[in-house]
C-alpha cells in the first residue's frame, strides 16, 4: 500500500522532526500541504485557530481509523493476504520488519497525539474577533484530551510500553524518549477521559464531534480490557460500563432498526449503509467525504475485484449459529451440511460474502469458486463496509468507521455484570437485546455463569465483527493462543501464534535506531 506508506512517511515527521505541516485551514480540516507550512508560533497567535487545530486532530484520526476492518486480519475471524506484508507475517509469527501497515499505525496513532499536544499546549492563544467563547474553548481542551486518549489506548494494547508526551516535544527531547510502562500510560488515560467527561456534553457540537457519550463509553472499554486483564478488579469495570450504558441510553442512543424492526438482518446490515450514517446507534465514527483527502480506502483493498487485502477465514464463518440459536456442530441444529449458509444467523449474510452470495443491489462481487480463487486465500469475502452500490471509485470511499456504537455498550454491560452477580436479568436482558434486533433467539434462562460467559464472547465476536475488536478480545480474554492455533493452517494460510512474541506488534526499528533509550518488544 504506497499510500500508506506516504502516510508513514508524514507522520514520522511530524513525530521524529517536529515539523508543522498541517495546521492550515481548508473548509475547517487541516491539510498536509508543505506549500502552506506555518509555524506552531504562528498558527496559534490567534485563539481564532483553536478550531481548526481542533479540526487537524480529527483529520489524524481519519488516517488512524482509515483501515478499520483490517486488524481482525490478525485474529481468527480473517487473514491478511501477502498484498498486506506486515499483517500478513505477523499472522504466520514470522515478522521481524515492518514497512507498511504497522509501522503506518504506529505513526498515526502519534501523530493524532502530537496535533493534540499542540492544541493543548495553546489554549491561552490571545483572543481576538471570531475566537471561540470561554465555554467553546472548554469543549475544545476536553475533545483534544479525548482524541489523544483514544490513540494511547490504541498504542498500548497494540505496542505495549509506549512513550508518554503529555506536551509537544522538541526533536531533541524526543530523540532521547524513553518507553513509558503501560501501567503510567492507561492512569494517563483514564485521567484524560475522565475530565473530558466532566465538560462535554451529551450532543456533539458538530458533526463527527465527540459527546460525553463516547468519552464515557472509552473509559467503559478501557476498563473492561483492564478487568480482564487482572490490573482491576470486575466490579470497578461494572461501574463505568454501567455509567456509560444508562447514560447513552439517557442520551437517546439504542440498537438500530428499521420498518417494524421485525427484519433482523435489514436491522443489522443497514446500519451500516451510508444512508444511515449518524444513526441512533452509534457513539462516535469518524467522517469521511468526497471533496478534500477525508476519503476510506474501503473498496480500494476489501471488494474482491481489487488490491484485496483481506480474506474472510471459514472460522468466522462457522461461527454465525443456525436461526435456531445453535451452533452448527451441534447435531441438535437444523444445519444443512448441502446448503450450509442457509437459515444462519442474519448477521453472517451482512458481514460476509459467501460461495452464491449477492448484494442488496442483485450485483456479485467477482467470481467465487470452490478452492481457492485468483483473489482471495479462502472462498469468503468481506461484506460489512463495503459501497454495495459499486459507485466508488479506487480511494474515494465516504462511508463512516462506526468507532462505537450502543450494541458494543450492552455486550459490555452484560459481561461484567455476569463477572460480577452471574447471569442475572441484567446481563440477560442485554445480551437477549442484541440478539433480538437480529431475531435470534435469546440465551437459556437456566445458563451458567461459564456459558453465559462463552455466549457473550461469542455474540461479540458476530456482531462487532470486522470493528476492531476481535483481536483485542483474543488478547485480553487470553484467548489468542488457542483461537489463532486452532485455524484450519494449509500452506497459504499457515497461521501461528508465538507466546510472548506475538502479543505485541514490533516497534518500527525506524525509531528504534533513532531513538537510543527505546528498546524493541519481545522475540523481535
Amino acid at each position: 500500500m504506497s499510500s500508506n506508506n506516504n502516510i508513514a512517511n508524514i507522520c514520522r515527521q511530524i513525530l521524529l522532526h517536529y515539523c508543522w505541516l498541517g495546521l492550515c485551514l481548508v473548509s475547517c480540516d487541516l491539510e498536509i500541504e508543505p506549500e502552506q507550512t506555518v509555524t506552531p508560533e504562528e498558527f496559534f497567535s490567534t485563539s481564532k485557530n483553536l478550531h481548526p487545530a481542533l479540526m487537524g486532530v480529527y483529520d489524524a484520526c481519519q488516517d488512524m481509523f482509515d483501515h478499520i476492518m483490517l486488524l481482525d486480519a490478525i485474529s481468527d475471524n480473517a487473514t491478511a493476504t501477502i498484498e498486506e506484508p506486515d499483517y500478513h507475517w505477523f499472522g504466520q509469527g514470522t515478522l521481524n520488519s515492518v514497512t507498511g501497515i504497522i509501522e503506518t499505525e504506529y505513526a498515526n496513532c502519534f501523530s493524532v497525539i502530537q496535533r493534540s499536544n499542540l492544541l493543548l499546549d495553546n489554549m491561552d492563544a490571545p483572543d481576538e474577533p471570531e475566537s471561540p467563547t470561554a465555554e467553546e474553548k472548554l469543549h475544545i481542551e476536553a475533545e483534544a484530551k479525548v482524541l489523544r486518549a483514544i490513540a494511547y489506548m490504541r498504542l498500548v494494547y497494540l505496542f505495549g510500553d509506549v512513550p508518554l508526551m503529555e506536551r509537544p516535544h522538541t526533536r531533541e527531547e524526543i530523540l532521547a524518549l524513553t518507553r513509558t510502562p503501560i501501567s503510567e500510560v492507561i492512569a494517563f488515560i483514564k485521567e484524560n477521559l475522565a475530565e473530558a467527561i466532566s465538560i462535554l456534553e451529551v450532543a456533539p457540537l458538530g458533526e463527527g464531534r465527540l459527546t460525553k457519550l463516547a468519552a464515557l463509553g472509552f473509559l467503559a472499554r478501557l476498563q473492561l480490557y483492564e478487568a480482564r486483564l487482572g490490573n482491576i478488579e470486575w466490579s470497578e469495570a461494572k461501574l463505568a460500563i454501567e455509567l456509560a450504558e444508562w447514560s447513552a441510553r439517557q442520551g437517546n442512543k439504542g440498537l438500530f432498526s428499521v420498518g417494524d424492526g421485525t427484519d433482523g438482518l435489514a436491522n443489522y446490515e443497514q446500519q451500516f449503509f451510508q444512508t444511515n450514517e449518524d444513526n441512533i446507534e452509534v457513539i462516535w465514527s469518524v467522517k469521511y467525504q468526497l471533496g478534500d483527502k477525508a476519503r476510506n480506502p474501503h473498496d480500494s483493498y476489501y471488494a474482491n475485484e481489487n488490491e484485496l487485502v483481506m480474506s474472510v477465514l471459514p472460522e468466522l464463518v462457522a461461527a454465525f449459529y443456525t436461526i435456531d440459536g445453535l451452533p452448527i456442530t451441534d447435531t441438535n441444529s437444523i444445519y444443512d451440511p448441502s446448503n450450509p449458509y442457509d437459515n444462519r444467523d442474519p448477521r453472517l449474510e451482512a458481514t460476509v460474502i459467501v460461495p452464491g452470495a449477492s448484494y442488496s443491489n442483485g450485483s456479485k462481487r467477482g467470481t467465487l469458486r470452490e478452492g481457492h480463487n485468483s483473489f482471495s486465500d479462502t472462498d469468503f469475502f468481506l461484506r460489512k463496509y463495503i459501497e454495495l452500490e459499486r459507485k466508488t471509485e479506487v480511494n474515494e470511499g465516504t462511508i463512516d468507521a462506526i468507532v462505537m456504537r450502543y450494541a458494543e455498550l450492552l455486550l459490555m454491560l452484560a459481561e461484567a455484570e455476569n463477572e460480577v452477580n452471574g447471569p442475572t436479568r441484567i446481563a440477560q436482558n442485554a445480551i437477549n437485546s442484541v440478539r433480538s434486533r437480529v431475531a435470534m433467539p435469546f440465551v437459556a434462562s437456566d445458563i451458567t455463569k461459564e456459558e453465559f460467559r462463552t455466549e457473550v464472547i461469542h455474540e461479540r465476536r458476530v456482531e462487532l465483527a470486522f470493528e476492531e475488536q476481535r483481536w483485542f478480545d483474543l488478547i485480553t480474554l487470553g484467548l489468542a493462543e488457542e483461537k489463532i492455533d486452532g485455524i484450519e493452517n494449509d500452506l497459504i494460510l499457515n497461521r501461528d501464534f508465538v507466546p510472548e512474541k506475538s502479543e505485541l506488534f514490533m516497534i518500527p526499528q525506524f525509531d528504534i535506531s533513532l531513538i537510543s533509550g527505546f528498546t524493541q518488544n519481545p522475540g523481535y
